[in-house]
C-alpha cells in the first residue's frame, strides 16, 4: 500500500470514528416513542397538547416498579433501555383503578414488548405477510400505510367518526374476548383496543397514532382530544426505558467516559492494524527480463538471470568444459575467484586463444569448417 493510500484511509477512519461519536453524543431528542423525541416517530407533540389541554404530564425516569402517581400511565415501545421484569409498579396502578396506555412498536421484535404483553395475557400476535424480494415490491411494503376505520363502539361513546392514519405494522397483538376494539385495520382486524384488568382497563394502540408525524393528520388528533377528556387528569410518561434516569450526574458522565475511551481505544488498534497491513512483507521482488525477439535478446537476458543470481563461478566451469569438448588441447584453466570481471577475463582468454588454433586449422572448429567449406 503506497503512501497516499494510507493516508487517504487513514482520514476515511478519522471521520467515521468523529461521526460515530457526534451521533453517539449527539442524539438527544431523536429517541424513538420518547415523550422527549422531536424525532417523526416521538411523542413530544402529544405530550405538548396534552399539557396546552390541561393535563399535568409526569417524566417517569425511575423503574417501573417504583411508586407513581397519575391516571393514566403511558409505556411506549420500542424501549431504548432494556431492563429486568419490574410489573409490581404497573400492576400497583391497575389496582388502584388507573389506566395502562400500552403503544406496541408494531416490530417483530422489541425488548420487553414481549415479557409485558405476556403478563398482560396478550400472548398471541396476527404476522403480516414477509415482505417481497422485489426491490420495488419492498419498497412499496415498506410505505405501506394503514386507514383505520371506527367502529360502533367508538361511535357510540366519541362524538368524532374520523378515522386513524398508521405505517403498516408488522405484526398485531390479539385482543381478549372481552376487549372493547375501537379502531380495525383495511382487513377488519383489530388495532385499536382496550380491555378491563383487575380494577383499572388497559388500552392497547399503536405507538404511530400518538406520533409527532400523525398528529398533524386530523383523525390523530381528535383521537388524543377524545382519550385525553375520557382516561384522566394526570398523565405519566415511562421515560426510563428511553434512557431518562435520575442516577447522579458522575455515574451518567462515568459511564459516558468509558464509551469514549473503548471509541478512542478500537480507533487506535484499526489504525495500527492498517498500518501494519500497509508494511512490506519483505524484500522487493524484481520480475525476471522478459525474454523475447532475437536469440540475442535471450542471451541477453538469460546471462542477466544468472549475472543477478551470482552464477559466476559456475558459469566459468561450464566455459572450459564446453571450449574443451570442441578444443581438447585448451590451456586456459577456471579462475580462482568467482567475481564478474573473472568470468569477463576467462571468455575473451578462450576466445582468444579459440580463435588461433581454428586459424592454424588445427582440428575442432577449423577442421569443421574446411570440411564444410
Amino acid at each position: 500500500m503506497s503512501g497516499k493510500r494510507l493516508w487517504v484511509w487513514l482520514g476515511l477512519l478519522f471521520a467515521v470514528v468523529l461521526s460515530t461519536m457526534l451521533l453517539a453524543g449527539g442524539g438527544g431528542g431523536a429517541a424513538a416513542s420518547s415523550a422527549l423525541s422531536v424525532a417523526p416517530s416521538g411523542l413530544l407533540a402529544a405530550r405538548r397538547y396534552l399539557e396546552a389541554r390541561g393535563r399535568e404530564t409526569i417524566l417517569l425516569d425511575r423503574p417501573l416498579q417504583d411508586h407513581f402517581d397519575a391516571d393514566v400511565c403511558v409505556v411506549a415501545f420500542p424501549w431504548q433501555r432494556a431492563t429486568a421484569s419490574e410489573l409490581s409498579g404497573v400492576q400497583r396502578h391497575l389496582t388502584l383503578g388507573g389506566t395502562l396506555l400500552v403503544l406496541f412498536s408494531g416490530e417483530r421484535s422489541s425488548p420487553g414488548e414481549d415479557e409485558l404483553f405476556s403478563w398482560l395475557g396478550l400472548s398471541d400476535w396476527d404476522e403480516r405477510r414477509r415482505p417481497p424480494l422485489n426491490p420495488l415490491a419492498w419498497y412499496r411494503f415498506a410505505k405501506e400505510e394503514w386507514t383505520l376505520t371506527t367502529t360502533a363502539q367508538w361511535s357510540a361513546w366519541s362524538a368524532e367518526e374520523r378515522s386513524l392514519l398508521i405505517r403498516a405494522p408488522h405484526r398485531l397483538p390479539k385482543p381478549p374476548p372481552d376487549a372493547r376494539v375501537w379502531f380495525r385495520g383495511p382487513d377488519s382486524e383489530p388495532v385499536v383496543f382496550s380491555f378491563d384488568f383487575t380494577q383499572g382497563s388497559v388500552w392497547v394502540l399503536p405507538a404511530e397514532v400518538l406520533s409527532n408525524a400523525r398528529v398533524r393528520h386530523r383523525g390523530n388528533l381528535d383521537f388524543i382530544e377524545t382519550v385525553a377528556v375520557a382516561l384522566g387528569e394526570r398523565w405519566a410518561f415511562d421515560e426510563y426505558h428511553h434512557g431518562l434516569s435520575s442516577l447522579p450526574v458522575e455515574t451518567a458522565g462515568a459511564s459516558r467516559l468509558a464509551f469514549d475511551v473503548l471509541l478512542v481505544h478500537l480507533a487506535l488498534l484499526y489504525v495500527a492494524i492498517v498500518f501494519r497491513l500497509g508494511q512490506r512483507f519483505g524484500p522487493a521482488w524484481r520480475d525476471a527480463p522478459v525474454v523475447s525477439g532475437s536469440t540475442t535478446s535471450f542471451l541477453v537476458g538469460l546471462g542477466a538471470l544468472h549475472h543477478r543470481l551470482g552464477h559466476h563461478g559456475e558459469a566459468a566451469r561450464r566455459l572450459v568444459e564446453r571450449a574443451r569438448e570442441i578444443h581438447p588441447g585448451l590451456s586456459v584453466a577456471p579462475p580462482s575467484g568467482s567475481t564478474p570481471a573473472d568470468l569477463v577475463a576467462l571468455a575473451r582468454a578462450v576466445a582468444r586463444e579459440t580463435q588461433g588454433k581454428s586459424a592454424l586449422g588445427g582440428g575442432g572448429l577449423g577442421t569443421y569448417g574446411r570440411s564444410r567449406g
